[in-house]
């Protein structure tokens, strides 16, 4: 193939690209189909922009130059040419050419092309979770993810920051580095449990400016769960007596409860038993505060002092359900403590009432073993000495000597009789028998004596 020649080669020309703002001008030379290229200066959005081509001299002279900017063009008959626009984002990366015509054919066209380098402030061009925008609904998980995603033009790289709510929590950030491209992307993995609901924005900016998106939104649907970050002491307690007789609790939902149900635990936190609370006992009423969240306040209607004790509050929504324990107690004085870190909770004020009838039992029963043991004393000392004054009367009266006592049997007193084991010497010292109840059978002789006397 033939090569096609170029206008007389030893012909004058001066070609020359001037740009403004940038250097003052790019001359070229026509050597062969040479292109000039030329970067220049930065140019930043809003700024006006010249490009002038020019061709001078020369044989056969020019029959035109054009300049093509891709939507700006402009043609001219004549050897120059001149174009003017203000710069825009999209211009950046834009080349300019331009253009030599000779009217004889088989001629090449002499070109130089000038590329734009635009600077420009960030604009975000796209928002998604789970790669939609708006509302997005997705169930709870405890190992689930979504991607939020965020996408923005600008030159230079701009920085760019993912937020959450209108607080602007930041979730993710990524610092801006000049590229070659005017596209970047920021994208994070939310967890999908009910704390990640929120409504969600992106963040671009570099030094021309700043750019907010605000469009998308995810909605956890997840069972009633008690916000312990928010619900102090633990466990929360509603007082039976003054005031404020009602409980207010924090818990992470989506949709709100439909229903409540409640389990009687016990009145020690260690040993639980489980049976349904008295109907009618409490009454929850719960108001939305956030996507996933509401705030429950929770009124003693019925109690009486006979429920005190620690309960179990069930909360069903249609996604599932969940509980937490908390504790009726009398009033604020009522402390709670811990005996064991690896225990729950329990109430001092449970069990005063039983060390105190331990307490009190234990005087009851001294004082008992001391009134029978002195009982048992006298009874038997006014036996020994009714049966002494009886063998005296009878020897008296007969004459006789087996009722004295030195004709008793000497077997019959070494047997031991039912109160030997006695401590009769020291009444501080329990015995076996104390606690037993004693009669003394007495003969209608002995309570004549006893009469007369």
């Amino acid at each position: 193939m033939e090569e096609k020649p170029i206008p007389a080669r030893n012909a004058n020309y001066t070609y020359s690209v001037t740009v403004s703002p940038g250097v003052g001008s790019v001359n070229a030379t026509f050597n062969g189909s040479s292109i000039v290229r030329y970067g220049g200066q930065p140019l930043f959005a809003g700024q006006s922009f010249s490009l002038a081509c020019t061709v001078v001299g020369g044989v056969p002279p020019v029959t035109s130059v054009k300049i093509d900017c891709g939507e700006e063009e402009q043609n001219a008959n004549g050897q120059n040419v001149t174009i003017n626009f203000t710069i825009k984002p999209v211009h950046n990366g834009q080349t300019c050419v331009c253009s030599a015509v000779w009217k004889q054919t088989g001629l090449y066209t002499l070109t130089s092309v000038v590329t734009l380098n635009a600077f420009y402030a960030p604009a975000v061009t796209a928002l998604t979770v789970n790669g939609a925008e708006g509302q997005v609904e997705v169930n709870e998980s405890n190992t689930g993810h979504v991607p939020l995603s965020c996408t923005a033009r600008a030159r230079p790289t701009p920085d760019m920051q993912l937020l959450k709510d209108v607080h602007g929590e930041l979730v993710q950030r990524k610092g801006g580095e000049v590229g070659d491209t005017d596209t970047a992307t920021l994208t994070y993995r939310l967890p999908t449990r009910c704390e990640s609901s929120a409504l969600y924005s992106c963040v671009a900016e570099n030094s021309l400016g700043k750019s907010t998106l605000t469009n998308v939104t995810l909605m956890v649907l997840c069972s009633p769960r008690l916000n312990a970050e928010n619900s102090a002491p633990n466990p929360p307690s509603i007082n039976f007596k003054g005031v404020p007789k009602n409980m207010n609790f924090d818990i992470w939902t989506s949709p709100v409860p439909d229903s409540f149900s409640f389990v009687y635990l016990g009145q020690d936190a260690k040993v639980w038993s489980s049976q349904p609370a008295r109907v009618n006992m409490f009454k929850i009423d719960c108001s939305k505060t956030g996507l996933s969240r509401a705030i429950c306040v929770m009124t003693l209607t019925g109690a009486t002092e006979e429920d005190i004790g620690y309960y179990a509050v069930i909360m069903r929504n249609t996604v599932g359900e969940g509980n937490f324990t908390f504790r009726v107690r009398f009033n604020d004085t009522d402390v709670d403590y811990l005996e064991d870190e690896s225990e729950p909770y329990s109430g001092a004020s449970l069990r005063t009432p039983l060390y105190i009838g331990v307490g009190v039992g234990g005087t009851v029963l001294v004082a008992v073993t001391v009134l029978t043991v002195l009982l048992v004393r006298r009874r038997q000392r006014r036996a020994n000495d009714s049966t002494q004054q009886c063998a005296e009367r009878g020897s008296k009266r007969r004459g006789s000597g087996y009722l004295h006592p030195v004709g008793l049997s000497q077997q019959n007193a070494e047997r031991p009789g039912p109160y030997a084991t006695l401590n009769l010497d020291d009444i501080n010292v329990t015995s076996s028998y104390d606690v037993l109840s004693h009669y003394d059978v007495i003969s209608d002789s002995q309570a004549d004596d006893d009469r007369e006397e």
